[in-house]
């Protein structure tokens, strides 16, 4: 997720490059990406900016549905990136997910919702709170989207989708070098996703 801002240090002459790249954030624009595990692309359209991604993971579909969903997964994927991790009104099907992310350009603190749909494959999620230091890093306003499994014949294929919204003017290039940033990480939590329920969670059930 984009709320997965890992507590990195990035120099600035890397952020000062990613704002020459995005001079003209008014238009409308789409970049696919694929390396050997994950196919994904980063859009800005309508002042939203929407990350898909798609890769093939080697277990159970529904042990891979327990894994994304499950707030005792969940924390032990996020507990080296996130400053923070706390579990908030669980129920069955559904459970709020508080995290705190720092480094040097934001700290940020964010409530999602997770909610489940096992008949669909589908784990929604959606930003209900959210508390932003930075005099650099544009606020985060508004994110939502979702997780979906679906079979495969070599187990099943993991589909990611978010659209998120940032409180900055038209041109700002900050937005994009801030999204691009956080989209890279959200990439790197889905390939470690997918090594934890191959190798560990998901590793004895039987691939139907």
């Amino acid at each position: 997720m984009i709320q997965l801002f890992r507590s990195r240090v990035y120099p600035l002459i890397f952020i000062f490059f990613l704002l020459i790249l995005t001079a003209h954030l008014g238009m409308t624009w789409e970049k696919p990406w694929k390396d050997s595990e994950v196919s994904y692309s980063l859009k800005r359209e309508d002042g939203h900016y929407v990350l898909k991604a798609t890769l093939r993971v080697n277990s159970d579909p529904g042990c891979l549905i327990q894994v994304v969903f499950s707030s005792y997964h969940m924390q032990k994927l996020m507990a080296k990136d996130a400053d923070r991790i706390e579990i908030l009104h669980e129920t069955p099907g559904y459970y709020e997910l508080r995290s705190v992310h720092h480094n040097k350009l934001c700290r940020l603190d964010t409530v999602y919702s997770r909610r489940l749909s096992e008949t669909d494959g589908r784990i929604a999620f959606e930003l209900i709170r959210c508390t932003q230091e930075s005099k650099v890093a544009p606020k985060l306003v508004s994110s939502k989207g979702y997780y979906e499994i679906k079979p495969d014949s070599k187990g099943a294929i993991l589909s990611y989708y978010e659209k998120t919204r940032l409180e900055a003017k038209r041109w700002d290039p900050r937005a994009m070098a801030l999204v691009k940033i956080v989209a890279r990480d959200t990439v790197l939590f889905l390939k470690k996703i997918k090594k934890y329920s191959e190798t560990s969670a998901c590793r004895h059930a039987p691939k139907k």
